[in-house]
């Protein structure tokens, strides 16, 4: 049954009846994008284990939340925000290093740690240093910090290729 919770019908589910309080299956099902056969069994199942329950007034049956699923549904919230909150940190630290120049210096020192490791300048490295070399060119840094960082990708890009030749 636990299963119920966690695929994507069933939390969404929980979470949506934890904002609205109540709610029909057909309402629900618009909602989220799901049919009513799906959501019927789905609800089935989650009142089955005491996490929601139905009451029934005239032709339309009222899914609520019980208490079991009240905080279910807060364990969720919780969850959801650790999640984000972790995607949104790691994006953040990705779109900090964004800049061309950035990254190729990254890379370089990749392939610095390779060389370091092996004792000699692998074929493919040489290539990524090649590449890296003819796209530092082609940049056209504006700011004075940018230009001493393109300065110094292409001086170590050459100590590199000129300590392989000797």
């Amino acid at each position: 049954m636990t299963k119920l919770i966690f695929q994507k019908i069933g939390t969404g589910l929980i979470l949506y009846l934890n904002e609205k309080k109540n709610s029909n299956i057909s309402e629900i099902g618009r909602n989220l994008q799901a049919s009513y056969s799906h959501l019927f069994n789905v609800a089935k199942g989650l009142e089955e284990i005491e996490i929601i329950k139905s009451e029934k007034t005239g032709r339309e049956k009222k899914l609520i939340l019980t208490e079991k699923g009240l905080r279910i549904a807060k364990l969720i919230e919780e969850i959801k925000a650790n999640i984000e909150d972790k995607d949104y940190k790691e994006s953040e630290e990705k779109h900090m290093l964004t800049g061309k120049l950035e990254r190729y210096n990254l890379r370089i020192n990749k392939v610095l740690d390779e060389i370091e490791e092996k004792g000699k300048v692998l074929p493919k490295s040489a290539r990524v240093l090649g590449r890296i070399k003819y796209l530092t060119l082609k940049t056209r840094p504006k700011d004075i910090e940018k230009v001493q960082l393109r300065h110094e990708i292409l001086k170590n890009i050459e100590s590199i290729i000129g300590g392989e030749k000797n």
